[in-house]
């Protein structure tokens, strides 16, 4: 059992973490390419403002993120890239 006054911050964590992960900004076009690691999204507003990315893995169907890069513009400019161990 939860003590009530820790319970009123949990609850605000939650709303905080809902806030933050469960507002997208969505893509207008989605580009998988076939047999390939790569995916693109496309945003046609070029004032689209991003502060974070979520890359989902379903093991169950045995997809597993071992490295990723992330470009933004148009130009293939680099924007982060990482090693998931």
């Amino acid at each position: 059992s939860i003590l009530p006054k820790y319970a009123i911050h949990y609850k605000e964590l939650g709303d905080f973490i809902r806030s933050y992960y469960w507002t997208s900004v969505l893509p207008t076009k989605e580009l998988p390419l076939n047999d390939s690691n790569m995916h693109i999204l496309v945003f046609d507003s070029s004032s689209v403002a991003v502060d974070h990315s979520i890359i989902p893995e379903d093991q169950t169907q045995d997809q597993v993120i071992r490295t990723y890069t992330i470009y933004i513009q148009g130009g293939y400019k680099c924007f982060s890239r990482g090693v998931i161990l």
